[in-house]
């Protein structure tokens, strides 16, 4: 569809109170908004140019956002030389307030592969990275492992870790 969507919140008397066009690739428009007090706000959804028609169409979707986290790794392939440790590094977005600490392991790794867990805590600088290692005692090995964050908290919530595929908009978990 052509609309090239913007989103607009207002305060009861117009002041915009946040507004958001796409971001990066993503032609849809997603805006986080926590009101400053109870009252009634306002939502518009319009075309960044200003155009309209019949194929200028939307779906507004309104949620509370619940906490949670998404974790992406740095690269989605790795080489892994003898004795030669290799980190991948992992961001962890925490939407919502989650304030949980989060163990992060690898897993399909071969036998002469190690990576010891790491843990991101629930605030600080490892809330948003932490880096995990790698150590190689042979090889040659070349397959998909699986970077998986677990809660240690009561929601027990498990995520894997994806990666941006060279040259395309799909991401993947099978890191290489």
């Amino acid at each position: 569809y052509p609309l090239d969507g913007v989103l607009e919140v207002t305060d009861p008397q117009g002041k915009s109170l946040a507004r958001i066009d796409d971001v990066g690739s993503v032609r849809d428009p997603v805006l986080s908004f926590s009101p400053p007090a109870d009252g009634a706000y306002r939502i518009a959804v319009s075309d960044l140019y200003q155009h309209g028609g019949p194929r200028h169409v939307y779906r507004l979707r309104a949620t509370q956002v619940k906490p949670d986290f998404a974790v992406t790794a740095d690269n989605q392939a790795f080489v892994l030389a003898v004795g030669k440790p290799t980190e991948i590094t992992l961001s962890i977005a925490r939407p919502g307030g989650f304030a949980e600490e989060v163990v992060f392991r690898a897993t399909g790794l071969p036998d002469f592969v190690t990576a010891s867990p790491v843990t991101s805590a629930a605030t600080g600088d490892s809330a948003k990275t932490v880096k995990l290692v790698l150590t190689a005692t042979g090889g040659p090995y070349s397959g998909a492992i699986r970077v998986v964050g677990t809660a240690t908290g009561e929601s027990k919530r498990s995520r894997t870790a994806t990666a941006a595929l060279p040259g395309r908009v799909a991401r993947t978990s099978d890191l290489w």
